[in-house]
């Protein structure tokens, strides 16, 4: 027999969160007290000063990597250095050795590159360029000079030169 008119009355439960969030309170009590307690380790780094910094830029700048090019003409080399594959001129390395005396301008040249050897760490290849107007002889021994010199240049290019009619 069915019962039409008589609902049933369920009542829906209750959920108390009262005892949760009295647990949580208590629990960040005890943890903001405890953390007072407690000593962080930590790591002691010695940071650099700007001082530091600035002599790290500046030996850097000996770091980097030089390609010099050697110009031979009217009885004298002229001596450039750039970086970045020849597009930086490096202002520090530039300078004329004149050739008059064959011997003493080879000697020059030999000291000069032993000095950028020491200086600087690492180089490229090397550019060299003879005028029309240098003789084979004076030719020949700059590049036997720019040779003897070990880790100079890792290889020479030579350029050809231009004779103007």
């Amino acid at each position: 027999m069915k019962l039409y008119g008589k609902r049933r009355h369920e009542e829906a439960p209750d959920l108390n969160v009262t005892p949760m969030v009295d647990l949580f309170v208590s629990l960040i009590a005890f943890l903001l007290i405890t953390a007072a307690f407690v000593r962080i380790g930590g790591v002691k780094v010695n940071m650099p000063s700007a001082k530091a910094a600035a002599e790290s830029t500046m030996q850097k700048s000996d770091k980097l990597t030089v390609s010099l090019t050697f110009e031979v003409a009217n009885n004298a080399v002229e001596v450039n250095g750039f970086s970045d594959a020849f597009a930086t001129e490096v202002p520090q390395i530039k300078k004329t050795i004149s050739l008059e005396d064959s011997k003493a301008g080879m000697a020059q040249l030999d000291a000069y590159l032993t000095e950028l050897k020491t200086k600087y760490e690492s180089f490229g290849s090397a550019l060299y360029h003879a005028s029309p107007t240098t003789t084979y002889e004076i030719a020949v021994q700059v590049l036997d000079t720019i040779q003897s010199v070990q880790g100079i240049s890792k290889d020479t290019i030579l350029a050809a030169g231009v004779v103007e009619p």
